[in-house]
């Protein structure tokens, strides 16, 4: 990555001063390509969103709204990296950038010295030819957020009916303190490989930490739940030691910080029909309470199991 190539997509954007008016505020964003502006907030750079300040400018139909001053609470953390960081961290932030749709501000020595908008970004790793290096998971090299959102566009946009499905592994957490990061990582690599291997050809995204979505047809997708829970089931065991192995369980601290017991790890899996054009907030939303659901009895009966959004449960036959 040639460091004089990513200045070149750098903007002058000079930080705002508060207190700020709405209409200060309007006329900033109007003479920038950028979503976000630099803030000075006492000793800080902080920013200022074009989201968090829309119901602003809605209440400036009468005109004397657009003279007030810009909240403090409108003020947040900026997205940001630092020039003379290493390659990588740069290849983080601009991820970041990229996953949470927004522009980040630039520093060189924490001196700040302008602006990469989103659109600059996707422009660079493009001519860099990073954008594999940037829009993957770096432990798994399965696809990341952004990714798993525009997939997703492009399948909602295309005649057939398909379903997002969302993984995670029960008691992740209890087993990575216990055997450390290391063998944490060996088994999410276990999981996506396991994923890739399964899902035939289908787009696998890796969410992070043991979080993972994909998109099945509407064919088979039975089939491919059942022996992913099937295979999860069989293969997570060889990551545990032969004590553990006959017991069944390992001994833990929970979220509390007690010690208790946490069975076997286990995969669970919600699966949502897309039928009928929709976000992919909602569709997220609604998974997210369905994989809670599978969780539960998941960790409840024991075993991996895999839902739909037809409020029935399937066990591992």
């Amino acid at each position: 990555m040639q460091l004089d190539a990513l200045r070149k997509h750098i903007i002058n954007v000079q930080p705002l001063k508060l207190p700020l008016s709405i209409s200060d505020v309007i006329k900033a964003f109007l003479d920038t390509q950028a979503d976000a502006l630099p803030v000075i907030h006492g000793s800080d750079l902080k920013a200022l969103y074009f989201k968090d300040i829309m119901p602003l400018v809605l209440s400036c139909r009468n005109g004397k709204a657009c003279y007030e001053h810009i909240p403090i609470s409108a003020i947040k953390d900026i997205h940001y990296f630092d020039l003379n960081s290493n390659i990588n961290t740069i290849l983080e932030s601009l991820k970041k950038g990229i996953e949470h749709e927004t522009s980040i501000a630039v520093l060189r020595s924490d001196v700040y010295i302008g602006m990469m908008t989103l659109k600059s970004i996707i422009a660079f790793v493009n001519d860099q030819k990073i954008k594999e290096a940037v829009t993957t998971n770096p432990l798994t090299g399965l696809p990341g957020n952004y990714s798993i959102k525009k997939e997703f566009e492009r399948q909602i946009s295309a005649p057939e009916l398909f379903y997002v499905c969302y993984a995670d592994l029960n008691d992740f957490k209890a087993y990575n303190d216990k055997y450390g990061m290391a063998k944490g990582d060996e088994v999410l690599k276990f999981t996506a490989f396991l994923l890739s291997r399964l899902c035939e050809g289908n787009f696998i995204g890796h969410v992070g930490g043991d979080d993972f979505v994909f998109y099945l047809p509407t064919d088979n997708v039975e089939k491919i739940l059942n022996n992913i829970t099937t295979e999860f089931d069989k293969g997570i065991v060889d990551f545990y030691s032969e004590s553990h192995r006959k017991q069944g369980y390992i001994m833990a601290a929970d979220r509390d910080g007690k010690i208790r017991t946490f069975p076997i790890m286990s995969i669970a899996v919600g699966a949502l029909l897309v039928d009928k054009p929709c976000s992919f907030n909602c569709v997220s939303n609604s998974l997210a309470s369905l994989k809670e659901r599978v969780k539960k009895e998941s960790k409840d009966n024991g075993g991996s199991k895999y839902a739909f959004d037809k409020r029935r449960l399937f066990a591992v036959k």
